[in-house]
Formats: structure tokens, sequence, C-alpha cells
């Protein structure tokens, strides 16, 4: 799943690596924030499932129910710093190193066996929206606002 946001915005007579370099702090900011609201969404017992289910560590659950189990998912979670300027934030579940590789049969589920999707990015998304985040947080940094970066 890609989530692209575009504004547009007057900046006036900003210099150019000005703007780029706030953005890119804003973004550093707003990440200390969604990087572990993705990881509390993982371990909120809010996910629909048809039945109980007696998971590899042992536990019992039924429904509503987390998507820990083990833990190596919720481990698995890990940011990719592939932009330069920073202004591209990119977040990655699953992989080798935690022997995680169905990290996209939890988000999207498997009709074919019955087994639903059980989306955390989405939710930590609409709680933390990254348009109010990055209103709130220029305008604190320009000085003309005291309102919470959270939005």
């Amino acid at each position: 799943m890609n989530l692209t946001v575009t504004s547009t915005f007057k900046a006036g007579n900003m210099d150019p690596s000005r703007f780029i370099a706030r953005s890119a702090e804003i973004l550093r900011a707003y990440d200390t924030v969604i990087f572990p609201a993705f990881k509390e969404e993982i371990k909120a017992a809010q996910f629909s499932w048809p039945r109980s289910t007696k998971r590899r560590n042992g536990d019992t659950v039924t429904s509503p129910r987390d998507i820990v189990d083990t833990g190596a998912f919720i481990r698995s979670q890990i940011r990719k710093a592939n932009d330069p300027m920073g202004l591209t934030l990119t977040y990655s579940w699953g992989g080798g190193r935690y022997g995680v590789n169905y990290a996209g049969y939890i988000l999207t589920g498997i009709p074919a066996r019955g087994y639903p999707g059980r989306d955390w990015i989405r939710p930590a998304l609409q709680k933390n929206p990254l348009d109010r985040f990055f209103a709130a947080t220029w305008q604190r940094l320009a000085g003309t606002s005291k309102r919470s970066p959270r939005g």
C-alpha cells in the first residue's frame, strides 16, 4: 500500500532550500508519532476473526483480537531511509530477518481460506493524519501557532 500526500501552498518569498529543510524536519517529527502508532494498532485487540484460534505462542484468542502472536511480525517493522532529502517516509513489515513473509496476507487476508484482512496501517494514519500534523507543526516552527502537532 502506497500513500502519497500532495499539497499546494503559497511560499511567498521563502527560499526553496528552507522549505525542503523544514519539511524534512516535520517528517522526522511525524515519524516519531507514526512509527509507534503502527505498533500500537498491531497490539490493539480490534480485529475481527471468524473463530477462536490457538496461537503458536500458546494463547487461545477469539474476536476481536490483536495481530501479535509470537511477536515476529511486530518486530519486523522497519523504516527505510531511501531519500537523501528526507522528504519520504517508508515503512515495511516482514522480510527474512524475522522469518516473516506473510505481512501482505495479514493486511489483505486470504479470502479463499476465509481469512479476513487486518489493516493496522489505515487506523494509525486516521488517528494521526499527516496533513494536520504537517500544518500544525509548520505553524509552530514558523511561530504562528501554539497548537499541538498531533492536530
